[in-house]
């Protein structure tokens, strides 16, 4: 009996599309994505919940792997069936879940397919790809099937790894790159998987040692940049990674309070240029202040003493000349 399970999430030819099934043997259920998958990994500082298989991209190639106290699960996605895209006239992809207890045993299957995986990302063999075209076929119109006799073959031919326990617990998280991919397959050929790691909380801002979650991921391209960071991944290397703003942004002063801050960000304009300086602002503001002040003081007189000859309104000026008989003007001109 295997000591794993499997899940599948691909799409059947028919109206039924792309859903998850439970193999187990010869029953494979239509089911919902493993129970692993329903948990919520975190809340993000935007407001939106994070589940596992957020930090990867299901249509392109990727590797996750995400334990707890009693489970190990890996999933492989973004990996393309050609003959089945042709029958079905688009692409169609697979994720697969292998899923088995929080042992030796189950470390040993997981990192053998793990680092299996890892080579073909690196581009130097294709069993997981062979696996995925021969073992997972359509079947009828509304179901796919998918050979687990195959994938018990598979695990079996998989090179061996060791089980030393020595290593770096720190976190590391980087752009994607072969030579990280290659150092990475190294680390799961030779060592178990953590038992716990270091990871930084970015709610808190402090240092904290993990047991449960996330431990690696490889994928191509995140939905946001800093989801790595929140979810306190081991190892996490994608096309687009970047450190939670609220920290490298963040103003640091040193010992005295006189000193500049070591970021400056939030006090230098976009062109490089220093503060404006307080001083002559205040100066400027005093002398026309005191302008104003002298000249109304010398048109005072001007402005309060009635004139003696006060002139006629408006009113009257218009009532006058609407009084005045437009005839003679006339008359004048002619002449």
């Amino acid at each position: 009996m295997n000591n794993y399970e499997i899940y599948v999430k691909t799409s059947a030819i028919g109206q039924s599309g792309i859903h998850w099934r439970h193999i187990i043997s010869d029953e494979q259920h239509l089911t919902e994505a493993p129970p692993l998958l329903e948990e919520h990994l975190f809340k993000h500082k935007d407001g939106f919940n994070v589940g596992i298989n957020d930090l990867f991209n299901e249509v392109s190639p990727s590797l996750l792997i995400f334990k707890n106290k009693e489970k190990i699960m890996l999933e492989v996605a973004g990996i393309e069936s050609p003959e089945r895209s042709k029958r079905m006239g688009r692409k169609v992809l697979n994720l697969i879940a292998w899923i088995t207890d929080n042992n030796q045993d189950g470390d040993t299957i997981i990192r053998k397919i793990a680092y299996d995986v890892i080579q073909y990302l690196l581009g130097k063999q294709n069993k997981i790809e062979s696996l995925i075209n021969t073992s997972i076929d359509f079947y009828e119109t509304e179901e796919f099937r998918v050979d687990s006799s195959l994938v018990d073959k598979y695990i079996s031919e998989l090179d061996n790894v060791k089980n030393e326990s020595e290593m770096s617990l720190s976190q590391e998280i980087a752009l994607s790159s072969e030579e990280k991919l290659e150092k990475l397959a190294e680390i799961i050929q030779t060592f178990s998987l953590p038992m716990e790691w270091e990871a930084h909380n970015y709610t808190s801002n402090l240092k904290e040692i993990k047991s449960e979650g996330v431990i690696i991921v490889v994928t191509n391209r995140l939905e946001q940049e800093d989801l790595f960071y929140y979810a306190g991944v081991w190892r996490g290397f994608a096309s687009n990674v970047e450190e939670p703003q609220s920290l490298t942004k963040s103003v640091i002063f040193t010992e005295s309070p006189h000193e500049v801050p070591v970021h400056q960000e939030n006090l230098i304009d976009q062109g490089g240029s220093n503060p404006p300086k307080k001083l002559p602002m205040l100066l400027i503001t005093i002398v026309l202040i005191i302008s104003l002040v002298v000249t109304v003081m010398i048109l005072k007189p001007k402005i309060f003493l009635p004139s003696p000859h006060p002139n006629p309104s408006k009113q009257e000026e218009s009532r006058e000349h609407r009084n005045t008989p437009l005839i003679p003007e006339v008359l004048s001109i002619k002449e």
